[in-house]
């Protein structure tokens, strides 16, 4: 007998599995494969919240995990509400979410996906500190402050290395903000200093908003998109010209540093298929 009801697809398990990630600490893989080790994750899950253990995706552990998933993780309906704001089909809009973070806002722990910017802290720096104090701090902690970018470490160690620079931060009477601004967020990896185009006051509310749900995260590309170069990337998007949006929205130097233009697509051949 299959742990999950049948009418549950690939897509679905593995918002199931994500959650059962976040909730129960399993470290599951994500695939929509509901094998044994999710099953496991799903009676601690039960276990926990003082359900009957069944082993099974019943009515009870729905009612109790669906509203988290329904809050937490993007639908297709999520999808196509973005589309049509954008003037975009459904597939462009996961072809940017699956190339940027392979289509998750959050680390198994529940976190934010992050990417910390070391060339883009240092660069911040400049405007509240002397070039020999930033010198100082590029000797001492090379993989956190340094004019080249590099030094990614992936997954929850980019937190570790975002917490490391607002301490380092705050040790020198700087606002730890400035460290958030060097990170990149959420689904779409929008850079902390972009918080205004995202549609925040503040990096902090900015932050705390790709924090609650990837509607959020969502909902911020769409102002980022709406607000910068007069919408010039939704024209690019529109037109599925994915080199245009990539050196607007990565750089004119993504091609040669990662395919992205080709990444992209690629991924929308393999999404709209």
């Amino acid at each position: 007998m299959s742990a999950l009801p049948p009418n549950i697809n690939t897509a679905k398990a593995k918002l199931i599995q994500r959650a059962l990630n976040e909730k129960t600490g399993a470290n599951l893989t994500v695939d929509g494969q509901f094998g044994p080790k999710s099953v496991s994750a799903l009676c601690v899950y039960q276990s926990k919240n003082h359900l009957t253990v069944t082993g099974i995706y019943d009515v009870a552990t729905q009612a109790y995990l669906e509203p988290f998933i329904a809050q937490k993780y993007l639908s297709l309906a999520a999808y196509q509400e973005a589309g049509h704001r954008l003037g975009v089909d459904v597939a462009t809009v996961q072809t940017v979410c699956q190339v940027e973070t392979s289509g998750a806002g959050f680390l198994n722990d529940g976190r934010c996906t992050i990417l910390f910017e070391r060339h883009q802290l240092y660069r911040t720096l400049q405007t509240v500190m002397s070039q020999t104090q930033i010198n100082q701090l590029v000797a001492q902690y090379p993989n956190l402050i340094n004019p080249d970018p590099g030094g990614y470490l992936g997954g929850t160690q980019e937190w570790d290395r975002l917490n490391q620079a607002e301490a380092i931060l705050q040790q020198h009477g700087v606002a730890p903000g400035l460290a958030m601004r060097s990170a990149s967020w959420g689904l779409f990896q929008i850079m902390g200093y972009y918080y205004i185009q995202a549609g925040y006051r503040s990096v902090e509310d900015y932050v705390a908003a790709m924090a609650v749900s990837e509607s959020n995260q969502l909902d911020a590309f769409c102002n980022f998109l709406e607000d910068m170069n007069g919408g010039a990337m939704i024209t690019a998007l529109r037109a599925r010209d994915w080199t245009t949006f990539a050196n607007q929205y990565n750089g004119k130097n993504q091609h040669a540093q990662n395919n992205y233009d080709g990444r992209l697509a690629d991924s929308y051949k393999q999404i709209f298929g």
